[in-house]
Parts: C-alpha cells; structure tokens; sequence
C-alpha cells in the first residue's frame, strides 16, 4: 500500500494546533482511527453462505463524504486530516465506552472503512470542525453507541494519559440535539491538559452500519456549540446512499 499525500493543512488545523495540548487532544480523538482501514480487507460475509450486506469501504466513504461543492455559504472541506502528535485514553476501564463512541474506535479493533474531513465556515473564527464516517461489521455500530450512552451517566468526570504520562481530564456530559439517522447522540467534552481547557461537542449518529461523528471546539477556549444541523443533514443525506 502506497501512503496517501498529506493534504495541505487548513486555517483550522493551524489554529488547533497552535492553541496548545487541549485542543489537541480534543480534536485528535474523533480522528483517532482516520487511516487505520486505509487498505481495506475482506468484506464480512464475503465467503460462505450469504450475509448481511457488507458494510461501506474506505472509498465509499470518501465518496460520499460531503464536499466544499455541496455547500453554497462558502463552506470549505479539507478531506482526510490526520492529527499529528498525541492521543490520550481513560484509565477508568468503566469510561472506556465513552471515548470508544467518540472517537468511533472499541479497544483493539478497527472501523472496516473511515473518511473524514475538517469543515471552516465563514465567520468560524477559532472554531475547529471534524468530521469523521467510520463503517462496522453488522450491529457493531449500534452496539457501540449503545455502550458509550450506557456509560456516560457513570463518567462526568474522569482522567486518562498521553503516550508521554501526561495526565488529561474530562468532563462529559449528553446534551438536548435533533435525532440523526437511525439513532444518535451529543455529547459535550471538556477536556483540560497541561492547564488548558477545552469544550468540544459531538454529534454521533447511526446510518445502518457507519457512525458518523461530528464535533466543534473552540480555540479560543469558549463554551463551544453542537455541529451545524445543516452539516449533519447533508452528510446523512450522502451517507444513505452507500449504507
């Protein structure tokens, strides 16, 4: 497999990444898994008896990604960033579920196909916007929201460490938001590293078996705001059409 051409990094990106380790660890956990199913394997069900219809590839994901030429406001997409430098997971093995929802990936396994791709919108200012599509085997992406909102009561507040031991916190908690899709979710996240706070908001809706995640954060450290109905619509809108 050859590697992908990193794409030029947007004013969004920039922003995150100057604005110090919060920001970072916010926006890198929903991109968490961008890449891992860059080569796609077998589809399940491929062989034996007939299964259930297989879940959507890598490039049917990016192909149904939304674009720059799908909004008319002067909306930019920046498809498939991947964040440089750390991540950070719980070590409360009972919250686990919940940064398994929000960055689309259970401990150990890996999403059968990704997309995903950083928004800026006019008048966004510090804003930072991802989204990230991530297709499942049968019933995993529903099981996986399920266990993330089952937890979520359970984990207000909780800690985890970067690859170096740094110690990050969070907060999490669901918030009011339209049902997407099939089903699905919001979430607010404060996540406080090295000093720093960070609010970053998260839409997580099931189109059959893809997950597609939404989130904003704020760099200038404000309250943050759920993603843009217009956003998430238009996204399901596409993704229907390769579920």
């Amino acid at each position: 497999m050859q590697p992908s051409r990193r794409p030029d990094r947007p004013g969004a990106w920039r922003r995150a990444r100057r604005a110090g380790p919060a920001l970072g660890l916010a926006t890198a956990l929903v991109l968490l898994v961008t890449g891992a199913a860059a080569c796609d394997g077998d589809s399940p069900g491929a062989s034996g008896s007939p299964g259930p219809p297989a879940p959507p590839t890598s490039d049917q994901l990016q192909a149904a990604l939304v674009t720059t030429a799908d909004f008319t406001d002067g909306t930019t997409v920046t498809p498939s960033v991947r964040p440089d430098g750390e991540t950070a997971v719980t070590d409360d093995p009972a919250c686990r579920p919940v940064m398994d929802l929000l960055s689309v990936q259970a401990t150990g396994d890996t999403p059968v196909g990704t997309a995903s791709a950083m928004i800026e919108t006019p008048g966004g200012g510090a804003e930072v916007v991802v989204v990230l599509l991530a297709s499942f085997p049968a019933g995993y992406a529903s099981q996986l929201l399920g266990q993330g909102l089952a937890a979520l009561p359970n984990c207000a507040a909780f800690t985890g460490k970067t690859e170096a031991g740094e110690v990050v916190a969070y907060t999490a908690a669901t918030v009011p938001a339209p049902t997407y899709g099939e089903e699905s979710l919001a979430v607010k996240l404060v996540t406080t590293a090295d000093g720093q706070e960070v609010t970053a908001q998260y839409v997580i809706a099931r189109v059959g078996d893809t997950l597609a995640d939404f989130a904003v954060a704020d760099t200038s450290g404000g309250p943050g705001r759920l993603p843009d109905a217009a956003l998430v619509v238009k996204q399901i809108d596409k993704l229907n059409t390769v579920k």
